[in-house]
C-alpha cells in the first residue's frame, strides 16, 4: 500500500471565495409532540437548499456539530444557545463553502445537489432517547434528550421532500457532527434502500481516552446513560457489548466503526485542534504525537481493516478541526498541486 503524506502549507493570508448558497429554514412543530424538540423543549429544525438540473435526486444530508453537554448543569447552560435552542435560528442562512458551495469549480460532485444542514440541539450527536424530561430541582426548567426524536423526524419530512427518490445520498458532518456521521449511517441508508449511500465524516473520530485533566471517556460515559442513546444507535454494536462492562463504547467511532457497512471516507487530521487541548489535555510535543500515532492506528485497525474493506481515509497532519465546509484548511492542503 503506498502511503501519501499531505503537507499543510501555512498561508499568510486565506481568501475562501465561493458562491453563495443561500438555504431556507424547516422547524418541525408539528412533530413536538411526538419528542422531536430541542433541549429546552424548542421544535427541532433544519436548513434547505432544493437540488438543480442533474442534481435533482442526489442529496447530501449534513449534521451540525458543536461538542456535547456533559453534565445536567452543562446541558442547562447549552438550552441557553442555538446549540441547545432553536428560539433565535434565522429563517435564512448561507451554507458556505466546501461541499456546500454552488460553484461547479470548486465543488464539481455536490454543486446543485439538494443540501440538508441539520441544525444540532440535541446535545448527544443526534442520538439520544430519553423519553422523560430532567427536571432541575424546584424550578419549572426541563431538560430534553431526544436526538433520535429528531433525526427521525427529519429524516420523515426529507422523505416527503424528495430523499424517499434519491439515487445518491452523502451522509455527512463535522465534528459531533462527524461522529453523529459514524454513528447513523447505516440509519440513514436505511431510509432509502434504492440509493447510492456513503458517509463522510469530518473530525469525526474521537478515540477513547481518559486523561486526568479532562476525563473525555466519562463525559461521554455520562451521555450514553443520561440520554439513554443505546435507544440511539448502531444497534449491532450495542448488541455486541450489551453484556460487558463498557456498553457505552458504542458511542465511540472506534468501536462502532467495525460495525458499519455503509462505505465510510473519513476526514480526519492526526492532531486534530480539538482532541489535543480537550481530550489530550496537553501541549507537549511528545504527548501529542503519542496520541497522534495511536489516532492513527486505532482509525486504521477499526475503519480501514473493517469486515467491509469499503473504507477510506484522507488523514493529514496539520493542526485544524473541521476542514472541508469551506475553511482555509481545505486550500491550504495541496496535493500534486491540487487542494
Amino acid at each position: 500500500m503506498r502511503s501519501v503524506l499531505a503537507i499543510c502549507v501555512v498561508l499568510a493570508s486565506v481568501y475562501c471565495v465561493f458562491a453563495s448558497n443561500t438555504a431556507y429554514l424547516t422547524l418541525l412543530t408539528d412533530a413536538v409532540p411526538g419528542g422531536s424538540m430541542c433541549i429546552d423543549g424548542t421544535p427541532a429544525g433544519y436548513y434547505f437548499v432544493a437540488g438543480t438540473g442533474d442534481g435533482v435526486n442526489k442529496w447530501i444530508v449534513y449534521h451540525e456539530g458543536g461538542g456535547w453537554c456533559v453534565s445536567y448543569q452543562d446541558c442547562y447552560y447549552r438550552s441557553l444557545t442555538d446549540l441547545g435552542s432553536s428560539k433565535n435560528y434565522p429563517p435564512v442562512g448561507n451554507l458556505g463553502g466546501g461541499y456546500f458551495d454552488a460553484n461547479p469549480v470548486i465543488n464539481p460532485l455536490m454543486y446543485n445537489w439538494n443540501m440538508v444542514y441539520m441544525k444540532y440541539c440535541d446535545g448527544g450527536s443526534f442520538s439520544g432517547n430519553a423519553t422523560a424530561p430532567f427536571k432541575i430541582g424546584n424550578t419549572d426548567v426541563t431538560l430534553h434528550f431526544r436526538g433520535t426524536a429528531i433525526r427521525t423526524a427529519m429524516r420523515d419530512h426529507l422523505l416527503a421532500r424528495g430523499l424517499s427518490k434519491a439515487t445518491d445520498v452523502v451522509v455527512s458532518g463535522c465534528s459531533a457532527g462527524g461522529l453523529a456521521t459514524f454513528l447513523h449511517a447505516d440509519w440513514w441508508r436505511a431510509a432509502v434502500p434504492s440509493a447510492h449511500v456513503v458517509g463522510l465524516p469530518d473530525s469525526g473520530f474521537f478515540i477513547d481516552y481518559e486523561s486526568p485533566q479532562k476525563r473525555y471517556e466519562s463525559q461521554m460515559t455520562w451521555v450514553y446513560s443520561a440520554m439513554n442513546v443505546a435507544e440511539g444507535i448502531d444497534a449491532d454494536c450495542v448488541k455486541f457489548y450489551k453484556g460487558s462492562a463498557f456498553p457505552w463504547k458504542c458511542m465511540f467511532a472506534q468501536y462502532v466503526a467495525p460495525f458499519i457497512k455503509t462505505p465510510i471516507f473519513a476526514l480526519q487530521s492526526q492532531y486534530d485542534a480539538y482532541q489535543v487541548p480537550a481530550i489530550l489535555g496537553s501541549h507537549n510535543a511528545t504527548l501529542i504525537n503519542i496520541y497522534g500515532k495511536n489516532l492513527t492506528d486505532i482509525l486504521t485497525k477499526s475503519l480501514i481493516m473493517s469486515p467491509t474493506k469499503t473504507n477510506g481515509v484522507f488523514l493529514d497532519s496539520c493542526y485544524h478541526h473541521c476542514g472541508a465546509r469551506g475553511s482555509h484548511i481545505a486550500t491550504a492542503i495541496h496535493i500534486d498541486g491540487k487542494n
